[in-house]
């Protein structure tokens, strides 16, 4: 039985990439030609330096260098007596450098320009994407991945990340949490003003902030009060210590934006036109079709950005998708899946993203309506039935094409919060027809699956499992803004959908998203029980990071073996498409949602 469903799946995976192969072209970008020009123009020079080395006495020598030390300490007393920080002296430097013509490559990204790249200005950015957007300029309105990634050239966080998975300060300078303050201190970085010419500071964190809780978000909810000491100071008083709040203040909630142009323009408009601290302004959104963002002339960081402009094509299927990127159409494909990536690794090309990314990671699910009286699901055994009617770990590479790896719960596998202890449901197709007998549904039941285009291949296939079990699977195409409203804060659904979500390490407060009566994200739709609550609560309470671990370990086995609110598909690990010619978009490279659009730039 598990051959048969298996060939039906190859069947549909391979009939999509042999539609949309072709040729793909080939590409010149003459590096190793300037590599071998610029090892020349190095090995010149050394001889010209050799040569006036020695033409110069001792006593010149000495002089100079003692000119340099003094030149080098009144810098320094310079920039001590006028307050300049150090990131705002490096960044002076590097403009110096720069002189917005060719410089070297610092590659922030990770692993994108060699030691003898130099950069170059201009050009536009075109990165294709399957992904819709909704949401994109008011603060606790963006929250899936596609919706971060894409606001990213215009509106920063008051934090990235690194590799590792810790948090990086950008707009801010620094911060301390206190467990037994209960506070979170943030000093912010000087002489950053918005899109709109308004200035970035204190003020404008803490509007944020509250404008991010008012949508009705929790990440942030155990904040009580904000106080702004000064200009460049914020301090948060909490409630009870939450050890996320690091994470949700400074990232989630972090992404800045201009508290003067939401207030003067209402918060629809400013929900479509981003008005930022970024590299890059907001153009244009042709619905469905693109978004385009110009360079930011003002930019904070001097010399950046390298580019005129980034543009994001939203082409839904995965054959004229790849074909533009094939036909050098594109740039660079982003936040792709399943038959795209199919496509893609069909061709050889590699993908640029960085193996055993976990930070900002996203999980494909099976969500169960588990609250609506017409649904099936609403039934414990119903959801036990299709978990066990379908070879999850099968599906999840079939469908993913190589882009994700299977996981029986929602966490990320070999890291502090994940259960290994979890039992899941084995793929038993006879167990499952076994529960629906108990259920009520010996002749089988019918269960709607809702899910947006991209996701049609992976409900075909699940469909074909199902089937065996007794369950007719009723697929319903519907747009993302319909999927965002089903699963959103006052919404529901019968049946299931297919989605996803965040798979951070920290997952406390992505529990507490959806597992909750405070909930934001499929809250409708989910069951909220006491228990689960209790101990969603203590794990973000726990000031050891013993008890930290112990909890959300506990939380994830209760979701899946106790309630069997959802069936993990997959987390995603990420693939990444750019052309030779792309550098320093750090897509991939650091973090699954955080990259860097000021550094990005292009040879050609």
């Amino acid at each position: 039985m598990k051959k048969k469903v298996l060939a039906v799946l190859m069947s549909v995976v391979m009939l999509g990439t042999l539609t949309a192969c072709g040729g793909q072209k080939s590409e010149e970008t003459g590096q190793q030609k300037a590599t071998e020009a610029e090892e020349d123009s190095k090995e010149k020079k050394t001889e010209a330096e050799k040569t006036e080395a020695e033409k110069t006495e001792a006593e010149k020598t000495e002089a100079e260098e003692s000119k340099a030390e003094g030149t080098e300490a009144e810098k320094d007393t310079k920039n001590e007596t006028d307050g300049v920080s150090e990131t705002e002296a490096a960044n002076t430097d590097k403009e110096s450098e720069a002189a917005k013509s060719d410089v070297k490559a610092e590659d922030p990204a990770g692993k994108d320009s060699g030691d003898s790249a130099q950069i170059k200005t201009g050009g536009i950015l075109k990165i294709g994407t399957p992904a819709e957007i909704v949401n994109l300029g008011y603060p606790g309105k963006p929250g899936s991945s596609n919706e971060l990634i894409v606001m990213q050239p215009a509106v920063e966080p008051l934090c990235r990340y690194t590799k590792e998975g810790e948090l990086d300060p950008w707009l801010c300078e620094s911060f301390e949490a206190d467990a037994d303050a209960l506070t979170l201190t943030v000093k912010l970085k000087e002489g950053i003003k918005f899109h709109d010419g308004t200035d970035f500071n204190a003020e404008a964190v803490k509007w944020n902030w509250e404008a991010f809780t008012a949508q009705g978000r929790t990440e942030i909810g155990a904040i009580k009060s904000i106080e702004c000491p000064d200009d460049n100071t914020v301090v948060a008083h909490l409630a009870q210590w939450d050890n996320t709040i690091p994470d949700n203040a400074l990232w989630l909630a972090g992404f800045m934006y201009s508290p003067a142009y939401a207030k003067e323009n209402g918060e629809d408009k400013a929900n479509v036109n981003p008005v930022g601290t970024g590299p890059f302004k907001f153009k244009e959104w042709k619905k469905d079709v693109s978004i385009s963002f110009e360079a930011n002339k003002d930019y904070w960081i001097e010399g950046q950005p390298y580019l005129d402009g980034i543009e994001f094509e939203f082409i839904a299927d995965a054959n004229t998708l790849t074909t533009a990127y094939q036909a050098g159409e594109l740039d660079a494909l982003g936040m792709i899946f399943g038959d795209s990536v199919s496509i893609m690794k069909a061709t050889g090309e590699e993908s640029k993203a960085e193996d055993g990314l976990t930070g900002g990671a996203t999980i494909s699910i099976v969500a169960f309506g588990c609250t609506d009286e017409k649904s099936p699901c609403k039934d414990l055994k119903v959801r036990q039935a299709f978990c066990h009617a379908v070879d999850w770990e099968t599906l999840c590479q079939a469908s993913g094409n190589g882009s994700m790896y299977y996981v029986n719960q929602w966490a990320v596998p070999g890291t502090w919060s994940y259960n290994d202890d979890v039992a899941g449901y084995p793929y038993d197709t006879e167990k499952a027809k076994e529960l629906l007998k108990e259920a009520g549904y010996k002749d089988g039941v019918k269960i709607n699956c809702y899910t947006v285009e991209p996701n049609t291949t992976q409900a075909t296939m699940l469909q074909q499992y199902l089937s065996e079990a007794g369950i007719e699977l009723d697929i319903q195409i519907i747009d993302q803004s319909r999927s965002d409203e089903m699963s959103g804060i006052n919404g529901n659904w019968d049946g299931i959908i297919l989605s996803a979500g965040r798979a951070d390490v920290e997952i406390a407060s992505i529990y507490g998203r959806s597992f909750t009566d405070e909930g934001v994200r499929y809250v409708g739709g989910f069951l909220h029980p006491e228990d689960l609550a209790e101990v969603i609560s203590n794990a973000k309470a726990a000031k050891t990071q013993e008890d930290r671990a112990k909890y959300c370990k506990e939380m994830a086995k209760m979701i899946i073996d106790e309630y069997c609110m959802i069936a993990p598909i997959g987390i995603g690990s990420g693939v990444q498409y750019e052309k030779d010619y792309v550098h320093d978009t750090g897509i991939l490279r650091k973090h699954m949602i955080a990259w860097t659009p000021e550094a990005c730039w292009l040879d050609k």
